[in-house]
């Protein structure tokens, strides 16, 4: 089994090096990219806690400051909805701690049906429900509602809440905060870090685990010679927030993703080629848009319930499509990323492991899976969201099963 194995990992290596070799011929039909970002490192990096004194923007102001999202209005006759969200600038871990919200109407008539919504940086726990109902508010008066968090690790956070009326969206606000140990903090080994997670994961729930062949002698990513499909493991980090990905490689954007992987992105796509398919071409925007293309595959999820019994899901059972509140119809193509070379180095690497993408639902020139059509990653526009009422817990491991849709003979129905 060991030779086995070991034949396994060099032939990976050999067929990412011929992607390598053929990823010059790919990048001439495709745009001019934008000047590329330092090389991605040899492994995946975990999550650092940043400085104390580094500013605390959340994405949302970022989109607001640069125009990618509509600004919430402020308080006006056909808007009057002011708010105030209020907290310490520094928590302990593991400290449940009280924020403050105000709440004031400045109209002159009673607001009704107002939600609260909030959401909370991955690591800064909330105490209740993402969104309740708040109770009447008349002319003029202002209330202060407590709302509790807990961070469950070290490091720079934000948690925004939003006042809707409906879908609308009246006012909103955000508060930066810094976690800190009770002891003095010490970095943990990423090492240790990485193989600790990846143990947390468990077996890969499929029928014959004992015949899968490894693709990496430390990451969770199999290839499934019999079934011709990849096998990877991974743990759901969101499960209430609009989506940009559905999954994302660990340590890159688990705050927009409902799985994380432990993998890099070059090891998904050599197992997928494994399989016997090419990739297509990924998104293209300019100088018109042209959406991702490739073979579909289809992602299959198994993990176990509360009583310890497997349950099975399509990938787009946990989507949840934000226009029509159905489960997302679109299916994912191997759309490939793209390798890029850095201009200073003149190093080649493939970019969809310097930015995570694994699997997407915005479109992304770096997605290795995408959806084949238009798909905008402006907050103010996003598609799709997480389905929470079908989404296991929080860090519950999921076995994700990759199958290419094959071709039927000419003359026979698809599948």
């Amino acid at each position: 089994m060991e030779r086995s194995q070991s034949t396994t990992y060099v032939a990976v290596a050999i067929v990412f090096a011929m992607i390598l070799g053929l990823s010059a011929c790919r990048q001439e039909s495709r745009d001019e990219p934008r000047e590329p970002p330092p090389p991605s490192p040899a492994e995946p990096i975990a999550p650092s806690v940043p400085a104390r004194d580094e500013p605390l923007l959340h994405p949302a102001e970022e989109d607001r400051a640069t125009g990618d999202a509509e600004a919430v209005k402020p308080p006006s006759a056909s808007n009057p909805i002011e708010v105030e969200l209020t907290g310490p600038p520094e928590l302990m871990v593991g400290e449940e701690i009280q924020l403050e919200l105000t709440i004031t109407n400045r109209g002159a008539d009673v607001a009704t049906g107002l939600q609260l919504r909030q959401q909370s940086d991955w690591g800064l726990e909330r105490v209740g429900e993402s969104t309740s109902p708040l109770s009447d508010l008349s002319p003029g008066e202002s209330r202060k509602i407590p709302l509790a968090v807990r961070p469950a690790r070290a490091g720079s956070f934000t948690h925004s809440i939003e006042i809707l009326d409906g879908s609308e969206v009246l006012a909103s606000d955000w508060l930066g905060t810094a976690a800190l140990d009770p002891e003095p903090y010490e970095p943990p080994d990423p090492e240790q870090e990485l193989a600790a997670a990846i143990a947390a994961l468990g077996e890969p729930l499929v029928e014959n685990p004992a015949g899968l062949e490894r693709l990496h002698p430390r990451y969770p990513i199999w290839f499934d010679k019999t079934e011709r499909r990849v096998v990877m493991l991974g743990s759901v980090v969101q499960r209430e927030v609009p989506l940009e990905l559905f999954a994302c490689m660990r340590g890159s954007k688990e705050h927009e993703a409902i799985i994380s992987i432990p993998v890099q992105a070059y090891l998904l796509h050599a197992g997928l080629l494994a399989t016997g398919v090419e990739p297509g071409n990924p998104v293209r925007f300019i100088p018109e848009f042209i959406p991702a293309s490739g073979p579909e595959i289809e992602v299959l999820l198994a993990f176990k319930d509360a009583s310890g019994q497997v349950q099975h899901a399509r990938g787009q059972e946990w989507v949840r499509d934000m226009r029509t509140k159905k489960p997302m119809e679109q299916p994912w193509v191997f759309a490939g990323s793209q390798f890029l070379r850095n201009e200073e180095t003149g190093q080649e690497y493939y970019q969809a492991d310097n930015e995570g993408d694994l699997i997407c639902v915005s479109n992304f020139p770096s997605a290795v899976l995408d959806v084949p059509v238009k798909s905008t990653d402006a907050n103010a526009s996003l598609l799709f969201e997480a389905f929470t009422e079908r989404i296991p817990p929080r860090d519950t491991p999921v076995t994700l099963i990759l199958t290419p849709r094959r071709k039927p003979p000419a003359g026979e129905p698809a599948p």
